[in-house]
């Protein structure tokens, strides 16, 4: 919904108050049923609310006329639909899309007062006409929000999901721009003459020397990220990512995937 969205607040909160109490039944039954707890999260998850967020658009700085708002709600519902679909995992978490002035990136946080994620939107780079040439990187804040896992020490799999995912279904941005992220990895690695570990990944990607060594570190994540979705497949990864930290799973060594994922890398340029 586009909006001036604080008169509205009551009625919201009194909607999510009404949607709690029908919900929690279903919960408890369901918990009751399944012994087995966080193992099968995702598939309790979808299974009770099988729909993707719904998305609500504000703009901040009061320039845009409402069909321009409603050209990026259009948008931003697709991309949502898009995530769900292809992850197969299900948020109760609402978005709210604000266009600001105050952010250079897209950035997002959440949940706010009314459980909902916030995704901010640079304004500038909005283009009405072709919101998905935009590069807002809208599908990679939204599987933040959508995804957020339950990770402890392993923020280069979230960060990996999100660039994975706008690469696999969304639309040209940063770190790959118009290339793959297994592009990106191997032409900056080749221009650079050296590599990032993985388990230095997060440091680099934050606080590395150069925008380089940065955007490396971005789409080695989002490679790796991809491969071990590929290989252990979706159900599988999201479930672990979901539930647990995959890292510390029996079997989910990084060092012995790193050394796979890079086996597979390089051949996959021959292939």
């Amino acid at each position: 919904m586009v909006h001036g969205f604080l008169a509205a607040e009551h009625n919201i909160w009194r909607s999510a108050c009404i949607a709690v109490l029908l919900i929690l039944p279903a919960l408890a039954t369901h918990a009751m049923a399944d012994p087995a707890g966080d193992k099968d999260c995702i598939a309790s998850a979808f299974e009770i609310l099988p729909h993707p967020p719904s998305i609500s658009v504000y703009d901040e700085t009061g320039r845009f006329p409402r069909e321009n708002l409603v050209a990026l709600q259009r948008f931003a519902d697709e991309a949502a639909k898009g995530i769900w679909q292809y992850l197969r995992v299900n948020s109760t978490r609402d978005a709210l899309i604000i266009l600001s002035d105050q952010f250079r990136t897209p950035y997002s946080e959440g949940p706010d007062t009314f459980g909902r994620g916030k995704i901010y939107l640079p304004a500038e780079r909005y283009l009405p006409d072709q919101p998905e040439r935009s590069r807002l990187a809208l599908h990679h804040e939204l599987t933040h929000l959508m995804a957020p896992g339950k990770l402890h020490g392993a923020r280069l799999l979230i960060e990996g999901l999100a660039v994975h995912v706008e690469d696999r279904i969304g639309h040209p941005n940063y770190p790959d721009g118009d290339e793959t992220p297994d592009d990106t990895v191997r032409a900056i690695e080749k221009k650079l003459a050296f590599r990032i570990p993985l388990a230095q990944s997060e440091a680099v990607r934050l606080e590395g020397p150069t925008g380089e060594e940065r955007r490396l570190a971005y789409a080695q994540e989002g490679s790796f990220v991809g491969w071990l979705i590929d290989t252990k497949g979706p159900a599988a990864f999201m479930q672990a990512y979901t539930c647990g930290d995959p890292l510390a799973t029996e079997g989910w060594n990084l060092t012995d995937l790193e050394r796979d994922w890079r086996s597979w890398l390089y051949k996959s340029r021959t292939m």
